[in-house]
């Protein structure tokens, strides 16, 4: 299955990748100085690690717009006390952790929190039962020109260090969005990828009772 995920036509964004992002800016200040920190050591090449994040809860707004405006307070309340070890006001999304082509991608703007953590009325959410994050933090003066590169090249990584990627039951992907991060108009933005580890894929879909 792994193998098969490698051998996916790079091109065809429905078959291994998520739709081009927007730029929000309601990410803080603090959170954009976060990530231009990890990029310190190599801006042109970007910065990757693993992060162990447990299972988490996504939470926000599935159109964005009025709708996620009247849910920040609630949002950023929650985020004292259920916050995740990802920071970042993010863009999600998923296929309702069945088979890509089975279940329609459904988008949602918001955060991650802890597993279990109470939703909002009229928020939406979406339960992560990945465990570990492959996230790589990239510079960029356009994300929607770079977005496909930096995507490719975060799986790549987390593929060829030998951990699969859930694909295609189980799959996500998340974008970090931020604020412009400098004077030049660069911008910070993070791909945030699910990793299996410490068991195979098959094994992860067991446990879930995804096979």
């Amino acid at each position: 299955m792994n193998n098969n995920a490698k051998n996916l036509p790079e091109t065809d964004p429905k078959g291994y990748g998520p739709k081009k992002p927007e730029i929000l800016n309601l990410a803080k200040q603090a959170e954009t100085s976060m990530l231009k920190t990890m990029l310190a050591g190599d801006a042109v090449n970007g910065h990757f690690e693993y992060l162990k994040t447990g299972r988490m809860r996504f939470i926000g707004a599935k159109d964005g717009g009025e709708n996620l405006q009247k849910l920040m307070p609630a949002l950023e309340n929650l985020l004292r006390d259920h916050a995740s070890v990802i920071p970042f006001f993010c863009h999600l999304c998923h296929h309702g952790h069945k088979e890509i082509g089975e279940e329609e991608e459904r988008n949602l703007d918001g955060y991650f929190f802890r597993e279990g953590t109470p939703v909002p009325e009229g928020a939406d959410y979406f339960d992560i039962l990945t465990e570990d994050i492959g996230f790589g933090v990239y510079l960029t003066q356009d994300v929607n020109a770079d977005w496909d590169k930096r995507y490719t090249q975060t799986r790549d990584r987390i593929l060829g260090d030998g951990y699969p990627v859930p694909y295609p039951i189980g799959y996500w992907d998340s974008v970090a969005k931020v604020e412009e991060a400098s004077a030049d108009r660069k911008f910070v933005f993070g791909i945030i990828l699910p990793a299996v580890i410490g068991r195979t894929y098959d094994a992860f879909l067991e446990e879930n009772g995804m096979q």
